[in-house]
């Protein structure tokens, strides 16, 4: 079930923020962030596979902010947003050397030509609420060998922080980033498993990382507060 009174728009949210956010504003959602460049981002890439000479989507591309970690490693890009304002943006700072594509991710088999070798959904997913059509279309344009990297938010975090009270329910409420409110979704750990594995991918790790010390120095409350209950959950899957 999801909550009814939920107003917000994503693309809205996402284009407000492309404009507003200060990049070093610890609560910012781009790359640029402490907790992004500290935590989340190396989280993610531990799990992606070697990347050189690879055609890579990144499904959530932003502004674009890790375009360039895979421009580096030898990855051809082409990236995947639905906020108009974000993907001008990346296309400003790499539309000379990376595609990208306006629109929603339930419409990649649309938007990419051919297929890829490497997806990934970093820090995405929450504020969407229907998973499975997102997967499914993401094997539409993936190979037999086509590896799935997903960041996301632990459900076990979303479920505290939008008071869930029936675990087993998805569950749809607003979160505040400052002048912006953003739709999100908690949905259980089966939930979020089963929409994987019965759109054509097969999981090989889950991981649930913990922050390093080098993120307490940033927030120390957040920090301690992550050793006690996971914030992150990392997964990786190849094409079945």
């Amino acid at each position: 079930m999801v909550n009814d009174n939920n107003p917000t728009d994503p693309e809205k949210g996402y284009n407000t923020l492309t404009e507003q956010t200060d990049s070093d504003d610890l609560g910012n959602p781009w790359g640029t962030s402490p907790y992004q460049r500290t935590f989340a981002w190396p989280a993610t890439t531990d799990l992606l596979p070697n990347i050189e000479g690879t055609h890579v989507l990144l499904a959530g591309c932003g502004r674009g902010d890790h375009v360039e970690w895979f421009l580096n490693r030898g990855a051809d890009v082409v990236g995947v947003d639905i906020a108009g304002k974000a993907i001008a943006t990346a296309r400003d700072r790499y539309g000379d050397v990376a595609t990208f594509r306006h629109g929603s991710l339930t419409d990649v088999s649309e938007l990419v030509e051919g297929s890829v070798d490497v997806i990934l959904s970093h820090l995405v997913l929450s504020h969407i609420e229907s998973w499975k059509p997102i997967f499914a279309g993401f094997r539409e344009v993936a190979t037999d060998s086509t590896i799935l990297v997903i960041t996301t938010v632990h459900p076990q975090y979303l479920k505290e922080f939008g008071e869930v009270e029936q675990y087993t329910d998805t569950v749809g409420f607003v979160s505040n980033w400052g002048s912006v409110d953003l739709p999100t979704y908690y949905r259980p750990m089966s939930l979020v498993l089963n929409a994987i594995t019965t759109t054509g991918w097969r999981i090989e790790m889950v991981h649930e990382p913990v922050p390093p010390e080098e993120f307490q120095e940033y927030d120390p409350d957040r920090y301690a507060a992550a050793l006690e209950r996971p914030e992150l959950l990392t997964l990786r899957a190849q094409a079945d």
